[in-house]
């Protein structure tokens, strides 16, 4: 499912009036979405308590267009202002004078009249149409008290469009933002309801039609693409990496094939202490259906991973001070000409030492490489390799969380799709920053917002995991584009696979190996030829 950034609904809102959809219409026609969401949650709205927040932008028209339908049903609504309503839109006006007229006053909310919480307090349900998708920065003034008053009800919460304080692009809220428990947006998702932290703020999501006629919205997204190939605008698409979108990814096996037709993976990584990191991303490439994986280790802790191979071939490289050995070089380069892909990273160690061995790496190898841990840190003293690997040809895909993004100088303020976004252009690197929903960008601008995945796997080792998927679906030869997405998707459904089965406290990152074949294997039944 595509998710539109707030400028293309607006210009979506703007091609249907265009074509003849009077505004005012597709105002009620979002109304009418609030008011089925309400009746689902309330069984019936007639006799029930509703108080109804409306800023006085076109949000605000939604809010009491809404109020007229609900007392037209029996209910008993009070609708509160947040701002003056000589300064509403037109349309939103349009209703404020509809609803006087049915007797219905709607009043400037004062969060020091007892009688005004009091409605707040004792409703069977709000409404909160305060801030639509143009919200940005910080909750003031009526507004921020009305946010407050609304999150100490009991009362649920249904918000029109996006919760009031989030911003519909960045996924940023505000200090003070509603807590809704329903969201009914309109037309289309909006990045904001996808994406951590407003997601949290959210609840349930409905998408809900108001009628802008389908031929408006391909010609638009077709006139923005052409500008986009001209050069004369940009258009960065953003995906919802879902299950829908994932069926058909894996290609079907054939029945003459053999283990070097599946990707042979390079895993380079451990050290003294971190001896962990590359057998579970080794273990974890294997699961994802690697032909073969070699995991390459300094000498000083072969012993230890060796016990552990049964399918993984272990190889040892010479070390230094317990780590990798900058002498080791050569012979990984070598190792890595016999691959298709290599994750470098993992329990890796971060000194002099295997800052220039990775330098190195990037460097000489001219398969895709997956940058993880300590590898990012690496490449984070000198980034600018990243785009002497991309004028090559060469595929980068970096796997950071927030602080090593940050490292690479990231910078979130702007929101993760906007952030990972840039940093992908910049450097020409595939970017999959991870978190709850975990965001890949790709430098053509492309950006994929990921859906599975909980807290449950917010625990050392998970990161490993997904590098060595990451790793296994792209030396499959899967098209880069998916492969990476797709990963990141499979991973996140073996960690609710695994807390469905054992819990989010107890359940640990070695759990997910055992998950990932259950994964793939419902997705190998969509396979073709």
């Amino acid at each position: 499912m595509t998710v539109f950034e707030s400028d293309l609904v607006r210009k979506m809102d703007e091609a249907a009036i265009a074509s003849g959809v009077p505004s005012f219409e597709l105002m009620d026609r979002a109304a009418f979405g609030l008011f089925q969401c309400a009746c689902r949650m309330l069984g019936t709205v007639s006799g029930k308590k509703i108080v109804v927040f409306s800023g006085t932008g076109n949000n605000g028209g939604d809010g009491l267009a809404f109020a007229l339908i609900a007392q037209e049903r029996g209910a008993n609504v009070q609708c509160y202002l947040t701002g003056e309503s000589e300064k509403m839109t037109p349309d939103t006006f349009k209703f404020y004078i509809m609803l006087l007229r049915q007797g219905i006053e709607p009043i400037i909310f004062q969060p020091n009249n007892h009688q005004h919480t009091d409605h707040v307090i004792d409703a069977d349900l709000i409404i909160d149409a305060i801030f639509g998708i143009g919200f940005r920065g910080s909750m003031r003034g009526i507004s921020s008290e009305a946010v407050k008053v609304i999150n100490s009800s009991k009362a649920p919460v249904i918000s029109a469009d996006i919760p009031s304080g989030a911003e519909a692009d960045t996924g940023l809220v505000s200090v003070d933002c509603i807590r809704a428990d329903h969201t009914v947006t309109f037309t289309c998702l909006k990045p904001a309801l996808c994406l951590q932290p407003a997601k949290s703020y959210c609840g349930e999501v409905t998408v809900h039609d108001i009628g802008i006629p389908k031929s408006c919205i391909k010609s638009l997204l077709e006139t923005i693409r052409i500008e986009a190939v001209d050069g004369s605008k940009q258009y960065y698409p953003i995906e919802l990496v879902d299950e829908e979108l994932l069926m058909g990814v894996l290609p079907k096996r054939k029945p003459d094939s053999h283990k070097g037709n599946y990707a042979k993976v390079l895993v380079v990584g451990g050290c003294i202490g971190f001896t962990g990191a590359p057998y579970l991303s080794a273990m974890a490439a294997f699961r994802t259906g690697a032909g073969l994986v070699y995991m390459a280790v300094p000498d000083s802790i072969y012993t230890i991973e060796a016990v552990k191979c049964n399918e993984i071939i272990c190889l040892p490289f010479e070390s230094f001070e317990g780590g990798f050995s900058p002498s080791a070089a050569d012979d990984l380069l070598a190792a890595a000409e016999k691959c298709d892909v290599c994750v470098i990273g993992p329990g890796l160690g971060l000194n002099e030492n295997t800052v220039r061995l990775t330098e190195i790496l990037l460097e000489g190898i001219d398969i895709p490489i997956v940058l993880d841990a300590d590898g990012i840190n690496a490449v984070s003293k000198n980034i600018n390799i990243l785009a002497e690997r991309a004028s090559k040809g060469s595929c980068t895909i970096l796997t950071p969380h927030d602080v090593e993004f940050a490292r690479l100088g990231g910078d979130l303020s702007a929101g993760r799709v906007v952030a990972a976004r840039s940093l992908s252009v910049k450097h020409g690197a595939i970017v999959v920053l991870k978190g709850n929903t975990t965001v890949t960008a790709l430098p053509n601008g492309k950006t994929m917002i990921n859906t599975s995945g909980n807290p449950g796997m917010a625990k050392g080792g998970s990161g490993d995991i997904l590098a060595g998927m990451i790793g296994s679906l792209v030396g499959q030869g899967l098209n880069i584009e998916s492969a990476v997405p797709a990963a990141v998707y499979f991973h996140g459904a073996a960690g609710d696979s695994a807390a469905k089965r054992l819990g989010e406290y107890g359940m640990l990152p070695v759990d997910l190996l055992s998950e990932v074949p259950v994964v793939l294997k419902k997705f190998e039944s969509t396979s073709s030829g």
